[in-house]
């Protein structure tokens, strides 16, 4: 890559950094547990604009409010039907209690044989 005068500017910035908020939603979601301090997360991106859309894509992520939710179910043959090999399982978990009724992934199995249940971990 030739040093043209623009790379050269480029390369000799100390920093280039990219913002993405503040956000109402994560604030609310997180509180106090939100970042917020002036220090930026290190990168290590060419373009100022790949570490802006890293920015708003990790932004993104935050907004939605996701928990992990262990679900036990007595449907032993439904649960040793689920094949991660062909597509990721998805359920919909429903607690009136929380106010959830949203999909989710299933990021574990256990099969217990002598009560004929299955715990599965979700994430959603």
């Amino acid at each position: 890559m030739p040093a043209t005068p623009s790379r050269i500017g480029f390369i000799t910035q100390e920093y280039r950094t990219a913002t993405a908020g503040p956000n109402g939603t994560v604030a609310t979601l997180y509180g106090n547990a939100a970042r917020d301090t002036p220090e930026p997360l290190e990168t290590f991106f060419d373009d100022s604009a790949d570490a802006q859309a890293m920015a708003n894509e990790r932004l993104t992520l935050l907004e939605a409010r996701r928990s992990l939710v262990t679900v036990s179910i007595d449907r032993l043959d439904e649960a040793i039907a689920l094949d991660p090999s062909v597509s990721l399982p998805t359920v919909t978990v429903i607690d009136d209690e929380q106010s959830r009724n949203s999909a989710a992934l299933v990021v574990g199995i256990s099969l217990d044989f002598a009560q004929g249940r299955a715990i599965l971990e979700t994430w959603g």
